[in-house]
């Protein structure tokens, strides 16, 4: 196996599934559609990928890893996590795509994944990790901005769920202070205004740690990630390195981390 190719199987195993756009995108970057299929395909046949149809997306292949793969090349003990295919396709392809986007960021100290951090793999930069993963968020983010560090759990969320499913998801986030902020992603802004009023129905107008903004709007930001509160504070990401005079712009709320 190349390096390239390993890779694609730590790729797969992070996200879970991936299309072959994705792919090339990411991993193969200098190589054609054919060239690509061909390297796929080869490594379907020998036992190390599985693809299937998905009539949703257009019937695109969806790319994940195999048992063989994983046993031979990601594995390193029996506690990590083999969980490697979708429950929840179109939320995992979602969360592919904002980690990618994550990982550019210029204040970047690590990204996990929610395969990652499930596993058991150490990661010192988490003095609590325990209890991290408690709170099971689709991703985490560590970043530094301004000079100091956060800490922020990623969740997407691309429909509205029954409503007694909010209180225990919102109260694991309030109760406890292993994460600075949640970021969280929406479908459209109309999930977003109905996630802000449940927030809000719930809480009041108590300090707010939950961020929002639309997946449309993370893709499409251009120099800056800009998510909004329920008290329409905003917390600011700068997505380039940007020069002093930007940098002055780009604040977090104070109600986040005034400790």
């Amino acid at each position: 196996m190349r390096d390239i190719d390993l890779k694609l199987f730590y790729y797969l195993y992070a996200y879970k599934v991936a299309t072959s756009n994705q792919i090339v995108r990411d991993i193969f970057k200098n190589i054609s559609h054919q060239a690509l299929y061909k390297r796929l395909n080869k490594f379907i046949h020998q036992g190390y990928l599985q693809a299937s149809y998905v009539k949703e997306i257009r019937g695109k292949l969806i790319y994940s890893l195999t048992a063989k793969t994983f046993q031979e090349y990601v594995s390193d003990n029996d506690k990590t996590r083999c969980q490697l295919k979708s429950e929840n396709i179109w939320h995992d392809l979602a969360l592919l795509d904002l980690g990618e986007i994550f990982k550019t960021l210029p204040g970047l100290q690590l990204y996990v994944t929610e395969n990652i951090l499930r596993s058991s793999v150490e990661l010192i930069e988490f003095e609590n990790l325990k209890m991290i993963q408690r709170l099971h968020p689709d991703a985490l983010l560590q970043i530094k901005l301004h000079g100091k560090e956060f800490i922020f759990a990623i969740e997407y969320e691309r429909s509205l769920k029954f409503h007694k499913r909010y209180r225990p998801f919102f109260d694991k986030y309030y109760s406890t202070s292993e994460v600075d902020a949640v970021l969280l992603i929406t479908k459209d802004e109309y999930l977003t205004k109905r996630l802000m009023d449940k927030e809000r129905l719930l809480f009041g107008n108590s300090d707010s740690k939950i961020f929002y903004c639309t997946l449309e709007n993370v893709q499409s930001a251009k120099s800056k990630l800009m998510f909004t509160n329920r008290k329409m504070e905003k917390l600011i990401i700068p997505k380039l390195v940007a020069s002093d005079d930007v940098l002055a712009t780009a604040t977090l709320s104070l109600s986040v981390h005034n400790d």
